[in-house]
């Protein structure tokens, strides 16, 4: 499918105007954009909330290990169908995503997480010789996976002083805009990705707000 700038050159050159692709044309350059910046800073909030206030609760260290790969795969997956946007934004998120696994250990963490990163990165580019296809399929499933310590650690945890809520609506934002441009691209497995990981994120806020509800009904029940 041929981009939108292109299309509307293509039917300019024939003597058709469609101003109904413009505006597409517009919409889907407003959502790559919005795509690009959420993308790029989506993990930074988490960094510097750890970086700032020194404390790891309520965040989980197995997430951003996992994280170190799915942004590997995503780049990999970038540079393979030359999508070289994504490849930019995956970089800051992985470089992100290594402050957090660094000030985490620091902090509290054992070191054989940073270990963990290093093994998720370097199996994500041997992954990358492999289909488009199986990298969209793995893409989906670590992005899931991903998700699952750190709901595991919400629901354990009494401490959420350490998680940034921001890197998770964000997250949302990005799967969302990513979402209806690769639509408008055809990735339909990079749709399907996005779809899922962005219903996990809402999931993750939902069980926080859920939990310190929870927790300050409970508060209210012992003063009363």
């Amino acid at each position: 499918m041929l981009p939108c700038w292109l299309r509307e050159a293509k039917q300019e050159s024939l003597g058709v105007r469609e101003p109904a692709l413009r505006v597409s044309c517009v919409l889907i350059w407003f959502f790559t954009l919005v795509a690009i910046v959420a993308n790029s800073i989506f993990v930074w909030p988490q960094a510097v909330r750890l970086l700032r206030k020194r404390d790891v609760g309520g965040v989980s260290p197995a997430t951003w290990a996992i994280s170190t790969t799915l942004f590997s795969v995503w780049a990999v997956y970038a540079a393979r169908t030359g999508y070289w946007a994504l490849f930019a934004t995956n970089l800051s998120c992985l470089l992100g995503a290594f402050v957090i696994m660094a000030t985490g250990c620091r902090l509290a963490w054992s070191r054989w997480w940073l270990v963990a990163c290093v093994v998720g990165v370097v199996s994500a580019f041997l992954v990358g010789e492999v289909s488009v296809t199986v990298l969209g399929a793995v893409m989906l499933g670590v992005g899931l996976l991903m998700r699952v310590p750190q709901a595991i650690s919400l629901v354990s945890a009494t401490d959420f002083s350490g998680f940034a809520r921001w890197t998770w609506g964000v997250s949302i934002v990005t799967a969302l805009s990513w979402g209806v441009v690769s639509a408008h691209r055809g990735a339909w497995l990079v749709v399907a990705s996005n779809l899922s990981t962005g219903l996990a994120s809402a999931g993750l806020l939902s069980l926080l707000a859920f939990k310190q509800r929870r927790a300050t009904v409970g508060l209210v029940g012992c003063e009363t």
